[in-house]
Order: structure tokens, then C-alpha cells, then sequence
């Protein structure tokens, strides 16, 4: 007697879980809501708030920190690399000695040729307005007048004015043989003055002169004024 055939029975897939839509939905909310939301840098930099205009200052003022760090790294290699080179010279003693005479020698020979240029501007100029002697009136005529005030005050009591009103220093009128001897100082006065004139006029215009014009040493410069010659 044959067995009854069995009932089919329904496939189910059990190997995949269930997933309900419900859930779906929900977790994808939660997982927006969870992300946050970017913000470009580019947006932040061009907004001008406080915030991104401190932001930007500060960049600016970082690049040119390390602008300076790098040009202060390459000084201190480089003087690293010249005080070991100097220290390992042997003859680097002879020529540090020598370098201020060699320096001077340079120096006057410049300012030496630089007097000769001077001098001939100097001297062209001075003998077209006049001469020598001229120039020098001329500048005594400029020398301060308050260095001898006190001394023309006195001489204004002494020598100015008629003779029977000269007074010796303390005040007291001159006797006849002080009014004497005062007319015999005021001659020789005269005298003197007309004769550094005269010296004065045959003096010639030199390379010392100029330099006494312009206050320049002749030992700083290297002028011989005996021989009239550069040393």
C-alpha cells in the first residue's frame, strides 16, 4: 500500500535577513542628521568677519616669520663658514695688520686727487672775483664780532673819542704823558695792521691755502707744506 504523498512545503529565504522598510527610512534620517555639515575654506577666507580677517593677518604674519628665519639661518651659516675658513688659515694674521694701512693709503690717495680737482675750481674762482688778498678781507670781514666784544668795549673807552676823555683800565682819566703813550700804541697799532696787509698781498694762493680755508689738517690729508707736495 502506497504512503500518501507529502504536502509541498513553501520555500522561504532565510539566508537574507528581513529588513523592513520602516527601519530604512529611519536610520537614513538619523545618518543626516549625524553627518555635519562642511564648511569650505575658501568660504571662510572670503568672508570679512573679525574671525577671517584675524585668520588672514595671521597667515600674512606667519610667511614672513619664516621669510625671516630663513634669511637669518643663511647669515649664520654663511659667518660659520667664514670664521672656520679663518680659522684654519695659517697666514690670515698678516694680512688683518696690514688692511688699516693699506685702507689709509687709499683714503688719502682719494682725497688728495680730490683737492687737486678742488683746488683748480678754487683757484679759478678766487682770481676772477678779485684775487687772494681780496678773499681774505672778505673773510675777516665774516669772523664773529661777539668773540671780541668785550675787548672793543674796552678799546671804545680808551682810544675813541677826544683825547682828554681817554681813561686808563680802572676808569680814571689819562695823565698827559698816558695820553702820550696811548697815541704812540694806537700808531703802532697802524703800523702792524698796514703791514700784515702788505703780507698779506704777497702771499699766494697755494694748495695750504686752500686747505687752511677749509679747515683741513695737513698731516689727515698728507700736504707738505714746505716741500708744496703731496706726501
Amino acid at each position: 500500500m502506497s504512503s500518501p504523498p507529502q504536502p509541498k512545503r513553501r520555500r522561504i529565504g532565510i539566508h537574507k535577513p528581513f529588513i523592513s522598510p520602516l527601519k530604512r527610512a529611519d536610520s537614513s534620517i538619523a545618518t543626516a542628521e549625524n553627518t555635519p555639515t562642511r564648511i569650505s575654506t575658501s568660504n571662510l577666507r572670503n568672508e570679512t568677519t573679525p574671525e577671517s580677517l584675524a585668520i588672514r593677518h595671521l597667515e600674512s604674519r606667519i610667511r614672513e616669520l619664516r621669510a625671516q628665519n630663513a634669511i637669518l639661518q643663511q647669515a649664520v651659516a654663511t659667518s660659520t663658514s667664514t670664521s672656520t675658513s679663518t680659522s684654519t688659515s695659517t697666514t690670515s694674521a698678516t694680512p688683518t695688520t696690514q688692511q688699516p694701512s693699506r685702507l689709509e693709503t687709499k683714503w688719502r690717495r682719494a682725497s688728495q686727487a680730490a683737492a687737486d680737482t678742488v683746488f683748480h675750481d678754487f683757484s679759478t674762482r678766487i682770481r676772477d672775483n678779485g684775487g687772494y688778498t681780496a678773499f681774505l678781507r672778505q673773510q675777516n670781514t665774516y669772523k664773529p664780532f661777539y668773540s671780541d666784544q668785550s675787548n672793543n668795549d674796552n678799546n671804545n673807552k680808551t682810544t675813541q673819542g677826544d683825547e682828554e676823555d681817554w681813561r686808563d683800565e680802572m676808569g680814571d682819566v689819562l695823565t698827559a704823558r698816558g695820553k702820550k703813550q696811548r697815541r704812540r700804541e694806537n700808531e703802532d697799532k697802524v703800523k702792524k695792521q698796514e703791514e700784515d696787509e702788505e703780507e698779506q698781498e704777497e702771499q699766494e694762493l697755494g694748495m695750504g691755502s686752500m686747505l687752511q680755508v677749509l679747515n683741513i689738517p695737513f698731516e689727515v690729508i698728507g700736504w707738505d707744506e714746505k716741500e708744496q707736495a703731496w706726501k
